[in-house]
């Protein structure tokens, strides 16, 4: 069933809230030279809204920075954009395979967030889920990799996955926004972001 427009605005609003915290939390933001982070939520049993790229300075978002694509169950090609405002230096986040991939992978999961904390990707390399060196951010086989991840999962305890190809990269993933932003805030609190540190396996 096909979401209202207004339905649709409240959910980005409160998507861009939760977003607003994480990148106060510095777990989503922008170097001097690229993003990092997004986030995204379920519309309905077809398409889901991201953030699009480069928008990692900004600390609030409006609807108009959200990208809303379609995804297919096992289908994780580029996905079709149907509606955002996107010039020629904007496009969909790289990182649009592997939400897709999550929404795909269980009904459950209706919000995710990928940031990034060296610390917490490092003390928990291989002891969460964690995928492997060998899929490159971005491609479709790690997009893969996650959906078949997915089917393992007990979601009623599991909420995050380490991407280990994906220096600092950490995915979680959740039933609702609060929930999971709950979950996050505790978890950095736990582990404060401290400086840039090279963890290996």
């Amino acid at each position: 069933m096909k979401m209202e427009w207004e339905e649709e605005v409240k959910i980005l609003e409160k998507l861009s809230r939760f977003r607003a915290k994480l990148w106060d939390l510095r777990i989503i933001g922008k170097t001097e030279t690229d993003s990092y982070g997004n986030v995204s939520h379920r519309l309905d049993e077809s398409f889901f809204a991201i953030s699009r790229s480069g928008v990692g300075g900004l600390r609030k978002l409006s609807p108009d920075d959200f990208i809303v694509a379609r995804y297919r169950q096992g289908e994780f090609h580029p996905p079709t954009v149907f509606r955002g405002i996107l010039t020629e230096d904007q496009k969909p986040s790289r990182d649009t395979k592997i939400h897709s991939a999550l929404y795909s992978g269980s009904e459950k999961i209706n919000v995710v967030a990928h940031f990034h904390h060296p610390l917490i990707w490092g003390m928990f390399l291989d002891k969460f889920p964690t995928t492997s060196v060998d899929k490159p951010p971005g491609s479709v086989e790690l997009a893969e990799e996650i959906f078949d991840l997915c089917q393992k999962l007990d979601l009623q305890k599991d909420w995050i996955i380490i991407l280990g190809s994906h220096e600092d990269g950490i995915l979680t993933f959740g039933e609702n926004i609060e929930s999971l932003e709950e979950k996050i805030i505790a978890l950095v609190k736990e582990y404060p972001l401290q400086e840039k540190k090279k963890y290996r396996r």
